[in-house]
């Protein structure tokens, strides 16, 4: 999976999360989102590839 599909999945993690009322549902798509983001920040480091980092679920 390329840094691209990353960003994309953290994307969308992000709005179901905020397009739920239920409180589990949004935990789950903040976990995924965050999940997301170690693995994009782990290979842009990986490839020495230079992006601001992500910030947690929570924050956003």
């Amino acid at each position: 999976m390329d840094l691209n599909e990353l960003y994309a999945r953290h994307q969308t993690s992000l709005i179901r999360a905020a397009d739920t009322d239920d409180d589990s549902e949004r935990d789950r798509h903040n976990a995924e989102a965050d999940a997301m983001a170690s693995c994009i920040e782990e290979r842009r480091i990986a490839r020495g590839a230079r992006a601001a980092p992500l910030l947690p679920a929570e924050q956003v």
